[in-house]
C-alpha cells in the first residue's frame, strides 16, 4: 500500500468527495451503483470497514475502492470487478467470489477461509499473511501473485496459472495443486507436506527448502526447477519430467521415498550412494 492509500484510508476520502454517501449508494443495488460509477470514473469510494455480510452483489463493480477492514462473509460476490481495490484485513470467510477480478488487489492479511475462488483472476494481487485454508481456487489466473506466508492448506487449485507467483514460507500442506503451473514461480521454504502434484509445472521454480514429505509427484515437470535442500521423504515420485541428477543431489532428504522403476534404476546407476541413505522403496502397486 503506497504513503497515499494509507493516508487515504485513515482520513477517509478527498473533500470532494465527502458530499456522496457510498455506503447508501452501495446499499440501493448493483444496477444503481454501477451506474453510478459509469457517471463517476474518477470517484474512488471510500468504504472502510463497511459490513456486506451474506449480501447479494454479483457483478458489483467495486475497482479502486478503499475497503480497508470490510466483512464480505457468505457474501455473493461472483464476477465482481475488484481490480486495484485496497482489502487489507478484510474478510471473506465462505464468500462467493468465482469469476470476480482482483487483479492488483492490496489483500494483504485478508481472511478467505472456504472461500469460493474458481476461475477468478488475481494477476498481481498481493495476498502476503492471507488466510485461503480450504478455498477453491481451479482455474485461477493468478500470475505473480503474492502469497509469501499465506495459509493455502487443503486448497483446490487444480489447474490454476501461478506462473512467477511468489509464495515463499506459503503453506500448502494437503492442497491439490494438479495441472497448476507454477512455471518461475519462488517456492522457497514452501510447505507441500501431502500435497497431490499430477501434471504440475514447476519448470524454472525456485523449491529450495521446500518441504514434499508424502505428497504424490506424478507427471510433474522440474525442468531447470532449483530444489536445493528440498525434502521429499515418504514422497512418491512417478514419471518426473525433466528431473536430472544433479537436481536430485541437490535435496536435502529422500528418507524412504517411492520413485518410479525408471527413476530407481537411473538412480541405482548414478548415484547408488543416495538409494542406500535414504533406504528408497520401489514404487509399487
Amino acid at each position: 500500500m503506497s504513503l497515499f492509500q494509507q493516508m487515504r484510508s485513515w482520513f477517509g476520502p478527498p473533500a470532494r468527495q465527502r458530499e456522496w454517501n457510498f455506503e447508501a449508494l452501495l446499499r440501493s443495488g448493483v444496477e444503481r451503483w454501477n451506474h453510478w460509477r459509469v457517471q463517476h470514473p474518477q470517484a474512488a469510494p471510500h468504504l472502510a470497514g463497511i459490513d456486506l455480510t451474506g449480501q447479494h452483489l454479483p457483478g458489483i463493480n467495486l475497482s479502486g475502492a478503499n475497503l480497508t477492514l470490510a466483512t464480505f462473509n457468505e457474501a455473493n460476490l461472483s464476477g465482481a470487478d475488484l481490480r486495484g481495490a485496497i482489502l487489507f484485513n478484510s474478510g471473506f470467510s465462505e464468500a462467493n467470489l468465482s469469476g470476480a477480478n482482483l487483479s492488483g488487489a492490496d489483500l494483504r492479511s485478508a481472511n478467505l477461509p472456504y472461500v469460493q475462488l474458481s476461475r477468478a483472476r488475481l494477476t498481481s494481487a498481493n495476498l502476503q499473511g492471507g488466510n485461503l485454508f480450504l478455498a477453491r481456487m481451479n482455474g485461477v489466473e493468478a500470475a505473480r501473485v503474492i502469497l509469501i506466508e499465506c495459509n493455502l492448506g487443503e486448497v483446490q487449485l487444480q489447474e490454476a496459472n501461478l506462473r512467477e507467483a511468489t509464495l515463499k514460507d506459503a503453506y500448502l500442506r494437503g492442497s491439490n495443486l494438479s495441472g497448476a503451473n507454477f512455471s518461475g514461480a519462488l517456492m522457497q521454504d514452501c510447505c507441500l507436506r501431502e500435497a497431490v502434484c499430477i501434471g504440475t509445472d514447476f519448470g524454472r521454480a525456485n523449491l529450495s527448502e521446500a518441504n514434499f514429505n508424502r505428497s504424490l509427484l506424478k507427471g510433474v515437470n522440474f525442468d531447470r526447477a532449483f530444489l536445493r535442500g528440498a525434502r521429499l521423504d515418504e514422497t512418491v515420485l512417478e514419471a518426473p519430467r525433466h528431473l536430472r541428477m544433479e537436481q536430485i543431489k541437490m535435496m536435502e532428504t529422500l528418507y524412504k521415498a517411492k520413485p518410479d522403476l525408471e527413476l530407481r534404476l537411473r538412480m541405482e546407476s548414478e548415484c547408488p550412494q543416495l538409494l542406500q541413505k535414504n533406504e528408497l522403496e520401489p514404487n509399487r502397486p
